[in-house]
């Protein structure tokens, strides 16, 4: 039974280490200078909670690249919406 606590505890503080990793670094996070930027986060955070494929896709420039943690770099509009809209 020892066993399982430790696994469990070793475990956890894993988890938790690669979660510190993966955190954003709050100093180089800031908020868009201009309305005008304001607007297009706010826009794209509406449409990606919405799962709007088609408002995200009117959103990224066409040589937009996203990445992924589990995939390699997903390059170009046409391969990002599909990425996203599928279940």
């Amino acid at each position: 039974m020892r066993s399982c606590t430790t696994l469990r505890r070793t475990g956890r503080q894993r988890a938790r280490a690669k979660l510190d990793d993966l955190a954003p670094n709050a100093e180089l996070l800031s908020e868009p200078d201009s309305p005008e930027s304001r607007s297009i986060l706010d826009r794209f955070m509406s449409a990606f909670e919405r799962a709007d494929i088609a408002a995200l896709a009117e959103l990224l420039r066409r040589d937009a690249t996203l990445e992924v943690r589990t995939y390699s770099t997903i390059a170009n509009i046409i391969a990002i919406t599909t990425f996203i809209g599928r279940p």
